[in-house]
């Protein structure tokens, strides 16, 4: 979970383009770790008969995440302006 704080930090601060493509670089990084340790961690400690369950529940939870997001940013992208790469 650092890097997807330090990456979040960056990004709210960047002050250029760069640097907000920075953060979500290091974002980036701590997103792929998770992708691949979270699903190993629910598999070890979840009983046999609820692994495939549970990460099909997870892998769900993360596609309704992005289309949320996606959602919200969607009408963001007309507004332009100084700062629309924020």
């Amino acid at each position: 979970s650092a890097p997807l704080v330090a990456g979040a930090l960056v990004s709210a601060w960047a002050p250029s383009a760069w640097a907000m493509i920075a953060g979500r670089f290091i974002t980036g990084l701590g997103v792929g770790a998770s992708s691949q340790i979270v699903p190993l961690y629910l598999s070890e400690i979840s009983p046999p008969a609820l692994r495939g369950t549970l990460n099909g529940f997870r892998r769900l939870a993360y596609v309704f995440g992005c289309l949320a997001a996606f959602c919200l940013a969607a009408p963001l992208k007309d507004d332009g302006g100084e700062g629309w790469w924020r």
